[in-house]
């Protein structure tokens, strides 16, 4: 069974390196989502040490190469793009700039889960599809095919910071099963198995459909493949 133990970690992305734990999430102030990075040394007890003062959205990655840290969030509010930071003591943050954004006008980009691999870097790239005349959530049914949707498609980049690109033909990475209209993933590099979480929703990303409580049909599933494999994506 699962033992379960109260901490003071913000929700966002928390990651176990140099025997501490990193945790980067996000606070709202002003309609914008800023970026918070706090730290802990028995994974339970969190403090804040640094704070970005660029927006950097909700969604976001951290991850450690083994040097620097890296952080990925979102440009907001529009276009929804990918921003890249990173760090060496996770304190002292560069500047985020924008590293990955789509060429087509009704397709955003809200995240991006990132790992690394000795052959470079792979993210799980969560794309979102717009209103079919550039319409954003505030629209109203009806809706037409992927009109508010999203998507998960399969990136790399040699360095994670730039020249990133879509791979497997621009094909979703995990097809969403029948009646799902809303996929977002993060994935984790174990032992040579990539392990991948989804959050997924029958709803479109809509403020009509989700004025529901936030997360009341939502579900989650994992899904796995191994390294050898997520590298032939590349070969």
């Amino acid at each position: 069974g699962w033992t379960y133990t109260i901490t003071n970690a913000k929700a966002g992305s928390i990651i176990s390196a140099n025997d501490k734990y990193y945790d980067s999430y996000h606070k709202w102030y002003s309609g914008q989502a800023f970026s918070y990075y706090a730290v802990s040394l028995n994974g339970t007890d969190f403090t804040d040490i640094a704070t970005s003062r660029t927006p950097t959205g909700e969604d976001r990655n951290v991850l450690f190469t083994g040097t620097e840290f890296y952080s990925y969030g979102r440009l907001q509010p529009v276009p929804r793009s990918i921003t890249f930071s990173k760090s060496s003591d996770f304190r002292t943050w560069t500047n985020p700039i924008e590293i990955f954004k789509s060429t087509q006008s009704n397709i955003e980009y809200y995240h991006l889960s990132v790992i690394q691999t000795s052959s470079g870097y792979f993210g799980l790239l969560n794309v979102y599809y717009k209103g079919n005349a550039g319409q954003d959530v505030e629209q109203m049914p009806p809706y037409a095919d992927k009109e508010h949707t999203t998507a998960i498609q399969l990136a790399y980049s040699i360095n994670g910071i730039d020249n990133w690109r879509i791979l497997n033909n621009g094909k979703e990475f995990i097809p969403k099963p029948a009646g799902v209209k809303q996929m977002f993933c993060w994935m984790s590099l174990i032992n040579g198995i990539v392990y991948i979480y989804t959050a997924q929703s029958n709803r479109r990303h809509t403020t009509y459909e989700n004025s529901n409580i936030n997360g009341r049909y939502y579900y989650s599933a994992e899904y796995k493949i191994s390294l050898s494999d997520l590298l032939k994506y590349v070969q």
